[in-house]
């Protein structure tokens, strides 16, 4: 195996000042299991709500998923960024872009206008007579706590805290949305709580960039018979690098690092499949995945893309080894009766641990969340 680079002109920076169009046509979701999913309302590993609630959602209890990676790549760059705390005490304030904080947030007003995406590496307190959101709108404490205490909250889109505790404070409740968290407290007389197809794909789209990745790049066979990689990457991505899985291996392998974002890789006749991976390192320091991308043989011979899930689990062999450590020979690696796309991709569970929740464990044909 060889591979070189060679300079190509990349496309210019992703733009996501139009975020909620880009979450509202957001595909992340396994089509194998799309139709039988049902939207996420809130995800902890930990309740504690007083009070009443109507759930229109699934509320699931799990560990949330490590969503650290490639932030402030998602907001835009350096101009969205502020390095120090954000303490605002104001009658009005308005945060109509998006905004990334390196520490904490501390907010006390009479009115908040939020649009966009309000993120903090550490906790954000919002304490207001009300929140003026029309607009789709994503709140997330990177390694904290969200805390909102609010006379009367009405909220459209995603609350996340994967690291922290999201705790809302306030007579009434009205979240549009899902709420996802270490653990949700909460202290408020009512609670009402109705995900949409908007904040569905936005909390899946974090997943996928913030925990997964979001690196882009394509490949093809050249002329010369050679598998050509080459990747949409800008001034905020420093360096490439190339993960290949060969055939049936039980791992991927680093076989170089592209300095203008192209390579090739030779010497593939030999091989029937090849799985590939680009891993960028953002000039923030930040380390950001790609999706997997496969070729194989076909009939003829010919090398061709498509998408190998051996097991028809709704997970592609290549992902599973490389992002999930699951078995890309057996749909269900944990054998808890749920297959291993599901856990990933609806159910936000390990699909490496059995979870009794999905196990029939007294033999009746039920598992224990049927039941």
């Amino acid at each position: 195996m060889k591979i070189n680079f060679q300079s190509r002109k990349t496309k210019g920076a992703i733009s996501l000042t139009l975020v909620a169009a880009i979450l509202a046509t957001s595909t992340i979701v396994s089509s194998a299991h799309k139709a039988e999913e049902e939207k996420t309302a809130m995800l902890a590993a930990k309740y504690e709500i007083k009070g009443r609630k109507s759930i229109e959602g699934s509320m699931l209890e799990s560990t949330v998923p490590d969503m650290e990676s490639g932030i402030k790549y998602l907001l835009g760059g350096e101009d969205a960024v502020i390095e120090e705390d954000l303490s605002v005490s104001d009658k009005n304030y308005n945060i109509k872009n998006d905004t990334y904080i390196e520490k904490n947030v501390s907010i006390d007003t009479d009115k908040l206008n939020l649009g966009n995406m309000l993120v903090a590496e550490g906790d954000i307190n919002i304490k207001c007579d009300s929140i003026d959101n029309t607009e789709f709108s994503v709140i997330y404490a990177v390694k904290g706590d969200v805390t909102i205490e609010c006379e009367s909250l009405y909220y459209n889109g995603v609350i996340v805290a994967p690291n922290g505790k999201v705790e809302f404070k306030s007579k009434k409740a009205d979240i549009d949305g899902c709420v996802v968290g270490s653990t949700i407290k909460s202290s408020t007389k009512k609670m009402n709580i109705e995900p949409t197809d908007e904040s569905e794909n936005a909390y899946r789209f974090l997943r996928c960039y913030c925990n997964d990745g979001y690196m882009e790049f394509d490949s093809y066979i050249n002329d010369d018979g050679n598998l050509r990689v080459y990747c949409d990457a800008n001034k905020d991505i420093a360096k490439t690098k190339v993960f290949v899985r060969y055939d049936d291996n039980e791992e991927f392998e680093y076989v170089g690092e592209l300095d203008s974002h192209e390579g090739e890789i030779e010497n593939i006749s030999y091989n029937e499949n090849i799985d590939i991976i680009v891993e960028g390192i953002t000039k923030f320091g930040e380390k950001i995945e790609s999706y997997v991308v496969t070729h194989g043989r076909d009939e003829e011979g010919n090398m061709t893309r498509y998408d190998r899930d051996t097991d028809n689990d709704g997970v592609e062999d290549g992902l599973e080894i490389y992002y999930l450590g699951t078995d890309p020979n057996k749909a269900d690696t944990d054998a808890d009766g749920l297959p291993d796309g599901a856990e990933a991709f609806n159910f936000y569970t390990n699909p490496v641990e059995k979870n009794p929740d999905y196990e029939d464990l007294d033999g009746d044909g039920m598992t224990s969340v049927m039941e």
